[in-house]
């Protein structure tokens, strides 16, 4: 069968049934945009160093997160508090667990109950849920009695603690005034009050993106709008979110890209493939990957080493991730090494510079480049 021949565009309302910091305690987040400071360690201390690779707060903590709103959570000991971009400890350490700053607030945990600090240390929202994550357009994901809840920024419940916990995080927080929830065995999204956008009645439901997110019931997929609109049919093939009009479709075991009209723009030939991402997309072809372009034409050989689909490298700031011979390096867009692949660990380029590790975990060696392959820091 022609795989153009088994999409189906309609616009019908569907009618359905009613890395390494080393093991974060606190949890990482994306670099301070504002605040240009990178996590580094010697001798089994941590500190942080500027774009230049000078370390500006010394080497002091037993571990380190990231900045986020001009705060980082530190560890002295077996605690953890705060510090801010001087390396001033702002609020101290008496903290088993912290996440990031977000809106002016972070959760905490104290004993084995999680609460919120302001930027001053102040406990504005007591210590009472069994998990806590950080705010996103004045809501927070809790768990109450083993179910999920939202919070506002007073501590109330927003949306009744109802849901279950989902096995990832993929969406617990909210964007564009929805949240993705799990009802028993199904899955709708809410408002910021509580109310169905997208009642719980699907099997599964993934990320919006352009508009429209996946959805599957029993072996059918598709893709519907904010507004439950069913807008393509795709069944029953595996489907993906959207990314620069493109969403990959599993066809018989094989992977291609389809479009917002419903139609294949590259025919399923791949093992597996990720997202697109600056105009390319990695694929996996006689079990190596490369990249292609939207036309699907293989600009990159495949050549590199196959690892969890989590683990694949997508193109940032001009440059990809690889893995070859089991070791981390970067390549360009036309396939060539920008930083050479000797690394046990590397992460993508953010704020300019790309982390890679020689080593795991506590005994990890740290180093940063920058996007023409210099090192701004060696891991020597």
């Amino acid at each position: 069968m022609n795989s153009k021949s088994i999409i189906h565009v309609v616009t019908v309302i569907l009618i359905v049934g009613a890395f390494n910091l080393p093991a974060f305690a606190a949890e990482p987040s994306s670099f301070d945009t504002g605040h240009k400071l990178y996590p580094v360690n010697s001798e089994g201390n941590w500190g942080y160093m500027d774009e230049e690779g000078e370390v500006v707060i010394p080497y002091r903590f037993r571990q380190v997160a990231e900045f986020s709103e001009g705060m980082a959570a530190v560890q002295i000991g077996t605690k953890w508090g705060f510090v801010n971009t001087q390396g001033e400890v702002v609020i101290a350490q008496q903290f088993k667990k912290t996440r990031h700053f977000s809106e002016g607030l972070a959760a905490v945990q104290q004993g084995k109950k999680w609460g919120y600090v302001n930027r001053s240390g102040e406990m504005v929202i007591a210590p009472q849920f069994e998990q806590a994550r950080p705010f996103s357009e004045g809501r927070a994901w809790v768990v109450l009695n083993r179910r999920v809840g939202y919070i506002d920024t007073s501590g109330d419940l927003a949306i009744q603690a109802i849901y279950m916990v989902p096995f990832d995080h993929s969406q617990d927080e909210f964007r564009n005034g929805m949240v993705r929830v799990h009802l028993g065995t199904k899955v709708g999204y809410v408002d910021m009050n509580g109310e169905y956008v997208i009642p719980p009645d699907y099997d599964g439901l993934g990320n919006f993106s352009e508009g429209l997110t996946w959805f599957r019931q029993g072996t059918s997929w598709g893709f519907i709008t904010r507004h439950n609109e069913l807008v393509i049919v795709a069944q029953p093939h595996e489907v993906g979110d959207f990314h620069e009009g493109f969403a990959r479709i599993v066809v018989d075991g094989l992977t291609g890209y389809m479009n917002t009209a419903g139609e294949i723009l590259v025919e399923p030939q791949f093992a597996d493939a990720g997202d697109f991402s600056e105009g390319m997309a990695w694929v996996v072809k006689k079990g190596k990957v490369g990249y292609i372009d939207h036309t699907g034409l293989l600009v990159i050989k495949p050549k590199y080493d196959v690892e969890e689909r989590r683990f694949m490298g997508d193109f940032v700031d001009g440059r990809a991730r690889v893995i070859k011979k089991e070791r981390y390096g970067f390549i360009d867009r036309d396939g060539k090494w920008v930083i050479k692949n000797k690394y046990d660990n590397a992460t993508d380029f953010r704020n300019g510079l790309a982390r890679v590790e020689v080593g795991f975990r506590y005994s990890a060696k740290i180093g940063y480049y920058d996007e023409l392959g210099n090192a701004v820091r060696s891991t020597k």
